[in-house]
């Protein structure tokens, strides 16, 4: 079986959420609608205690960098597990797709609840939830109008790239969401490959610092 996939390079993102505007105009969000795509400012590190010529001075050592995340199609996908009326499913081509006719909304949200990502959010105007569901049913199509999701094509630094799982692990590697503040891979095998931000590296202790931007706190890591 195929995986669609996405591919993130921290290194190359600069926190200018056009790959976040793209997505909501291509799927028609609403403001305070919920995010299909978000991105997350990343604050880590502290002071450190720098003695010169005898005397002590508290000198910043931190990083801030910006991870970009959407539903990432996982190879066990737990919204697929959860959810009673079978709105969601694993496709032959790897897409975890949202059937919003079959969502019966606020009344379950259990794959809201479930997520580690918190992919699916329930949508005011429908009053179901949606997902990133790779352009496959939105204006953009990219199964038959372009080759790539809007996000990707939205991307002034081109740190987003798409396609089949194997290609991009072959052309950029293996690492699958290894980066903070994103939740630990091993809980639902997500089909992505990312690339942590190796010249501002998180320095530990970090905190999400756009909670309330991006609609909710992330798991913890572990």
């Amino acid at each position: 079986m195929s995986q669609k996939a996405f591919y993130f390079n921290a290194d190359d993102c600069v926190g200018c959420k056009t790959c976040v505007a793209a997505c909501k105009d291509i799927n028609h969000l609403q403001p305070g609608g919920g995010l299909y795509r978000k991105v997350y400012e990343y604050h880590s590190g502290g002071w450190n205690k720098v003695t010169e010529n005898g005397m002590t001075f508290d000198v910043p050592d931190i990083s801030i960098y910006f991870v970009s995340n959407s539903c990432n199609h996982c190879a066990d996908p737990i919204c697929v597990t959860v959810c009673p009326y079978g709105a969601n499913e694993k496709r032959a081509d790897g897409v975890v797709y949202k059937d919003s006719s079959k969502c019966i909304g606020a009344l379950c949200l259990q794959c809201v609840n479930s997520c580690p990502y918190h992919a699916p959010v329930l949508r005011p105007d429908t009053g179901r939830t949606g997902k990133c569901n790779f352009c496959t049913e939105t204006d953009y199509r990219v199964d038959s109008t372009h080759n790539v999701p809007a996000c990707v094509s939205a991307c002034l630094n081109r740190a987003l790239d798409y396609g089949d799982l194997a290609a991009l692990q072959a052309k950029y590697g293996t690492n699958n969401a290894n980066i903070a503040p994103l939740p630990s891979s091993h809980q639902t095998k997500p089909s992505v490959v990312i690339i942590p931000n190796k010249t501002n590296p998180d320095k530990g202790m970090g905190r999400v610092v756009n909670e309330t931007e991006i609609g909710g706190k992330v798991v913890n890591r572990t």
